[in-house]
């Protein structure tokens, strides 16, 4: 940044057509950073986000009642946000796959989330760049995972 600076002073301080030419670059270059900014800035604020349902395997389901169903966002800069609370009415092994994530939707590499679990007990959730989605702990029958998790989506 303090290059940018640097040039933006000397453009300023110089004289003739290289110097009114850099000046137009660095002022062009600001223009084209804040109209993307804009556009950003806008399509976060026009509407509440279009989420999609989460397909669910493995034997997981939502929970349904005051719970929110298993969902996904990918908002304009290529975060992908995951909410929701699943379980298995008869409980499951370590590993189990509970979805899987469109190409588009994933991680460039395995990613391992915190979450929370029934009662409020430890769970982690892996995301693979295959976009498995799995449990890294059983779950017990009746158990829960909260999937409150966003990261960058990048393959």
């Amino acid at each position: 940044m303090s290059g940018r600076r640097d040039r933006l002073r000397a453009a300023e301080m110089g004289t003739g057509e290289s110097a009114a030419r850099a000046l137009n670059t660095l002022h062009q270059s600001l223009y084209e950073r804040l109209e993307r900014l804009e556009r950003l800035e806008a399509s976060g604020s026009a509407a509440a986000p279009a989420w999609q349902t989460l397909a669910l395997s493995g034997g997981f389901v939502n929970m349904g009642g005051l719970f929110a169903v298993a969902a996904y966002y990918l908002d304009a800069a290529g975060r992908l946000f995951l909410k929701g609370v699943i379980g298995h009415v008869a409980g499951c092994v370590s590993g189990t796959v509970f979805a899987t994530l469109s190409p588009g939707l994933r991680p460039a590499e395995t990613q391992r989330f915190a979450v929370t679990g029934t009662a409020a007990t430890f769970q982690s959730v892996s995301i693979t760049a295959s976009g498995a989605m799995s449990v890294e702990l059983a779950v017990a029958a009746g158990g829960t995972c909260d999937l409150a998790i966003n990261f960058r989506a990048e393959k």
